[in-house]
């Protein structure tokens, strides 16, 4: 276990970061034209709303580069900087004469933190656009997407929709496109989810679920997860259980690096992320809430009644099982009951050799928390659809000290 906590900053916060890095770099060059906005093409999943394209189109033609309500002078100067000459020389703009010396490997992921960063931007910029009312409207069964075109200088907006499905007594359920199952009780069924296990999802497994790179994950969870695990729950209920990866230079490393007593070489982690107690439906498994490790009815909390405690532990431990939330585990850090479960019988992390969903790939590095010979200095970056916590290091230079050091893992 590390003896030590990690800082970690949101996606925004390190998107703001990047403004204040390479905004001031832009000020010596040549006048910049007067782009009034970011060039954005939309691209449109088969399954998108109409309704709902519509009126992402109509938020991105209300983006003004010039309104200082909408973007600062930095934000302004950046994105037409960006649109004039491109990512490539906006990245060489903020190389220094040391970063050239450093690997390939760290010029690499600088390279593709920048565009996180601008990605994440542009994304928190389109959602206050969209304003409260809009997203409760349509937000989280609808998502868009930033990406950078081909050229370089613009941007793809990706706009999706889940799939409905209306049950026999008229309730409403949204699933995949891509039709993920679960057999559960020998009964393989498509995976959907209510509308009230979705909220669930918004408030219990993210930090920040009005946030660009929450709203992703969140979608995501519904949109392109393709793994999940039969469970049963108190007193005999059936149910599903799901899982996220354990990214490199995520909050949700730590749950490998707190939980396991190892972690080995060129491994892929995930973390249980909850469960959800289901019906059937015809040719569906109907999720109806999500309900977190430790959550009454949870293998977790059985897992603590049934244990033997010295007198007062059990109601401190039951206690602590209706506190427990992902929102806590990220502000304290404290792996301490998870890790109880894990070594008493409820896995917390497991491996995997097949994706968890079917938009990040086995290859991605970053699902590798130590690899067999590190290529140098790492930096931050995840190319997942959006994820709100990222690992800054204090300083460049103690990257440098550790990037010869062995990976550490926790402690039993």
């Amino acid at each position: 276990m590390p003896t030590a906590n990690r800082e970690y900053k949101t996606s925004y916060e390190c998107a703001q970061e990047m403004v204040q890095l390479y905004a001031p770099l832009t000020l010596g060059c040549v006048r910049l034209p007067s782009y009034t906005q970011p060039e954005i093409t939309l691209k449109l999943a088969s399954t998108c709303d109409p309704d709902f394209a519509a009126l992402m189109k109509s938020v991105c033609a209300q983006l003004d580069l010039t309104d200082q309500a909408q973007f600062s002078d930095e934000e302004c100067r950046l994105f037409c900087y960006h649109r004039m000459h491109g990512l490539d020389k906006l990245y060489r703009k903020g190389l220094t004469g040391y970063d050239l010396l450093l690997s390939p490997m760290y010029r690499q992921e600088r390279f593709i933190l920048l565009v996180y960063s601008l990605l994440t931007l542009l994304g928190e910029k389109i959602l206050a656009r969209l304003g409260y009312d809009q997203y409760d409207t349509w937000c989280p069964w609808h998502d868009f997407r930033c990406d950078v075109d081909g050229s370089g200088r613009g941007f793809t907006l990706h706009c999706a929709s889940l799939a409905q499905h209306v049950t026999s007594d008229g309730q409403l359920f949204y699933y995949s496109p891509n039709k993920p199952t679960v057999t559960i009780r020998g009964k393989r069924r498509i995976v959907a989810f209510s509308h009230h296990a979705i909220q669930r999802i918004a408030e219990r497994t993210v930090l920040h679920p009005r946030s660009y790179a929450d709203l992703g994950d969140i979608f995501a969870y519904v949109n392109h997860c393709q793994y999940f695990e039969p469970a049963r729950l108190y007193p005999d209920q059936d149910a599903f259980s799901f899982y996220d990866v354990c990214a490199a230079t995520h909050f949700s490393a730590e749950y490998a690096r707190h939980i396991l007593p190892t972690l080995a070489p060129d491994t892929n982690y995930a973390y249980r992320v909850g469960y959800c107690p289901v019906r059937e439906d015809g040719g569906f498994w109907l999720a109806k809430t999500v309900l977190v490790p430790g959550h009454a009815k949870t293998p977790e909390y059985g897992l603590v009644r049934r244990a033997s405690f010295d007198i007062g532990i059990k109601e401190q431990m039951l206690a602590r099982c209706r506190e427990h939330s992902y929102q806590r585990t990220c502000t304290t850090q404290d792996f301490s009951l998870l890790r109880w479960f894990h070594t008493h019988g409820v896995p917390q992390v497991i491996t995997y050799t097949t994706p968890l969903f079917d938009n990040i790939s086995l290859t991605n590095p970053q699902l590798k928390l130590v690899t067999a010979s590190r290529g140098g200095t790492r930096l931050v970056y995840n190319k997942r659809w959006g994820t709100s916590l990222l690992y800054t290091p204090g300083a460049e230079e103690s990257w440098l000290r550790d990037q010869a050091k062995p990976e550490e893992a926790p402690a039993a």
